[in-house]
């Protein structure tokens, strides 16, 4: 069982004002015509009170084109993943063994900010789902309202039987269905 979720405008809810002028327009305005009254300084590491009369806007949430913002976003939703409570620890990731899936102990697979978790029962699954959906709230951080959850949960190798630690083969019925 594999219930899925997407962060909603992943990258856009990370805020990076110290990068941001590196991803601002040449274009100059005034701080009243943009309704502006506080701007980021990076001598003093804070926004403080606008003091030029002519500013130029900048992109303070990570944009997407950045070459880093997918390292950034995927690290974020991986740390909230693994600091859920059903499945501390217990991630798919680079260069690690997978966790096996067994009653009472789902896992995480995350792709920048989408998350699956996993479990060997329906109950499990949604479990690991709920609460990797509270850690999300708890950050002020939205889910797309087309989660897959509960009975539209797709099975995944329903009647899989392990064959090794790592390795689940699909039934006969599995792939029949395929």
């Amino acid at each position: 069982h594999a219930p899925c979720s997407d962060v909603r405008d992943g990258f856009y809810q990370f805020s990076i004002p110290e990068p941001a002028s590196w991803f601002g327009v040449r274009e100059k305005f005034t701080a009243q015509e943009l309704g502006v009254t506080e701007m980021w300084d990076p001598e003093t590491r804070r926004k403080q009170p606008v003091s030029p009369n002519q500013v130029f806007p900048c992109f303070e949430a990570m944009p997407m084109g950045w070459s880093w913002a997918l390292h950034f976003c995927h690290t974020a939703i991986n740390a909230i993943a693994e600091e859920s409570a059903t499945c501390k620890g217990r991630l798919f990731e680079d260069r690690s063994p997978p966790p096996r899936i067994l009653p009472g102990q789902p896992a995480h697979s995350v792709y920048v900010d989408n998350n699956s978790a996993l479990g060997a029962n329906l109950r499990d699954a949604e479990d690991a789902f709920d609460a990797f959906a509270s850690c999300c709230e708890k950050r002020g951080l939205d889910l797309h309202d087309q989660q897959i959850r509960g009975q539209t949960a797709r099975r995944l190798w329903s009647g899989a039987r392990p064959s090794s630690p790592y390795v689940a083969q699909p039934t006969e019925q599995d792939l029949a269905l395929q």
